[in-house]
């Protein structure tokens, strides 16, 4: 390949990319009505991503019985009762939990969503941030959840999704526009075939 070649392809290149830009990109505007049924048509699929923090205490059962459970279910309830009077969740977490994270007060980290069952994940996620569940009973006993911190789509995080939505919507009319003016062209242009 010589510089001259290398030139003309460059320059040729351009040229395509400024006619497309003219033809297809331009002709192409997302509004904030499309973002905004986009986002919520798919709200539980870009919910998906977004992490939570929270805290739990475990209290099982100590007899698999409708009298063990019965009690685990009180002993649960007089533990939310004295973290609503003002106990310290966190050393009560270590005293009565019976769970691997006690030693951490409670601490379930940071999760992202789906990484827990169902069931569990939506009890948390029912609550505002600083808020404690009702006894929740699961197969390992009865957990008392408090939310400590939850990502939404809100705020910074809706601008930025936003975003990303319009990008998406972008390139989906921009892939569709460009195809129907490629058909156009075929369409209008002559072939002809020598031999």
């Amino acid at each position: 390949m010589t510089l001259e070649s290398i030139k003309q392809r460059l320059r040729d290149g351009l040229r395509v990319s400024k006619l497309i830009r003219r033809k297809v990109a331009m002709r192409i505007s997302v509004t904030e009505e499309e973002i905004t049924q986009y986002l919520e048509e798919n709200r539980a699929k870009l919910e998906t991503g977004l992490s939570y923090h929270a805290r739990h205490i475990l209290i099982p059962p100590e007899t698999d019985n409708d009298a063990g459970w019965e009690a685990a279910r009180i002993k649960a309830e007089m533990l939310r009762a004295q973290l609503v009077g003002g106990a310290d969740f966190t050393e009560l977490a270590r005293q009565h939990s019976r769970d691997a994270s006690a030693k951490d007060g409670g601490d379930l980290g940071t999760l992202k969503r789906g990484e827990l069952s169902q069931d569990v994940e939506n009890a948390i996620l029912a609550l505002k941030p600083g808020e404690l569940s009702k006894p929740f009973r699961s197969p390992l006993g009865y957990h008392v959840f408090r939310l400590e911190a939850k990502e939404g789509l809100d705020g910074e995080g809706l601008a930025r999704i936003r975003n990303q939505i319009r990008d998406i919507l972008f390139r989906q009319k921009y892939d569709a526009r460009q195809e129907a003016w490629l058909k156009e062209i075929k369409q209008r242009a002559i072939i002809e075939v020598r031999m």
